[in-house]
């Protein structure tokens, strides 16, 4: 009998320790599984304090906004700003020109050409376009596509010669790319980096697709970007400019 409850006690014993055990393993797994996505998030977070991204404003819906806005240690900065007078005027983080799903940062003052937006919580990564917006008349005045300052240089096309052309470039050291590309039909176009305002400065870097709005050219290895102000879209047979973009 005797035996029987020290047997009986014994694994009595075991059972409870297992169950403590696993317990403590379940606990410590927690603990992993929270310290883990708590890495995750600080890395994130942190990413987006440090990233710098940058755009130039075009005008959208016929009206005329310039200046440049930039991203940085959760601010939204506008710079050298100008944009048409409108009653009920406000800043935007968008995806693409679409109001529908953006969202709003702030009431902008018309007369500053300087102006700060904090950011706080907000997730810039999921967003690629800043825009100037008329609430009141439900009109979009002006756009801003921008990107990780991890490019070199970028610039937004304007058309040239009665010509439309419109879209974003961005060059890195091997790269220049078009997003979101759009120009009048010419027969022979081509994309151009150009030193000043005269093509014969130029360099081609290859014909471009008219129906393809994300394009990309190589950049050759003896170029200095440095040296190249702008790119061009040109028309080799009508020796015409269409657009440009300042870089």
């Amino acid at each position: 009998m005797k035996t029987f409850k020290i047997l009986f006690i014994t694994a009595l014993a075991t059972i409870v320790l297992a169950a403590c055990n696993n317990t403590t393993e379940e606990k410590d797994n927690g603990k992993m599984d929270s310290g883990s996505k708590s890495g995750m998030m600080k890395e994130k977070s942190d990413k987006e304090m440090t990233a710098t991204f940058m755009g130039d404003f075009k005008g959208e819906s016929g009206h005329t906004v310039s200046g440049k806005t930039k991203i940085k240690d959760g601010k939204l900065m506008l710079t050298d700003f100008k944009t048409d007078e409108g009653p009920d005027l406000h800043v935007y983080l968008s995806k693409g020109t679409d109001v529908k799903d953006a969202k709003e940062i702030s009431k902008i003052d018309l007369k500053e050409s300087e102006q700060t937006f904090d950011l706080a919580g907000i997730d810039v990564e999921k967003y690629d376009t800043v825009l100037i917006y008329c609430d009141k008349a439900h009109e979009l005045f002006g756009s801003a596509m921008y990107s990780d300052k991890t490019a070199d240089m970028m610039g937004n096309f304007k058309g040239l010669n009665d010509k439309k052309v419109t879209g974003m470039v961005t060059l890195n050291d091997t790269k220049l790319m078009l997003s979101d590309f759009s120009t009048d039909k010419g027969p022979d176009l081509h994309v151009y980096l150009v030193k000043n305002d005269k093509i014969e400065s130029g360099v081609s870097l290859g014909k471009v697709d008219l129906k393809n709005k994300e394009q990309s050219f190589s950049i050759p290895k003896d170029i200095n970007l440095k040296d190249y102000k702008k790119v061009v879209i040109y028309c080799d047979e009508a020796h015409v400019m269409f657009g440009e973009a300042v870089l």
